[in-house]
């Protein structure tokens, strides 16, 4: 079972940006999770993230996630998570020279 109906999703909106929703990967959750245990993640208020998310909805420009707690979808603006303040890599930058 998806995590949120198709028609569903196209009726949403992200509460921050007004954008349409997609519902977020897997490795990003993963890596979101792995960071909210680390305590990096914060909300749109600037308060840190306890609980890790279940999965999320992302918003066009991939500024925002909706987080999602068991089938429950939160989009209260305040609860969202602002990836724009998170580096999203896992990989350091690579030197390619040839010293």
């Amino acid at each position: 079972m998806p995590l949120v109906d198709e028609h569903i999703l196209s009726i949403l909106r992200c509460p921050n940006s007004g954008e349409t929703l997609s519902v977020a990967d897997g490795e990003l959750i993963t890596l979101l999770n792995q960071r909210i245990l680390d305590g990096q993640v914060h909300d749109a208020t600037g308060e840190s993230v306890d609980d890790v998310i279940d999965g999320g909805l992302i918003n066009e420009s991939a500024t925002w996630l909706s987080p999602v707690h068991g089938r429950i979808i939160d989009l209260n603006p305040t609860d969202a998570i602002d990836l724009q303040t998170l580096a999203l890599s896992n990989s350091e930058p690579q030197d390619d020279s040839n010293d």
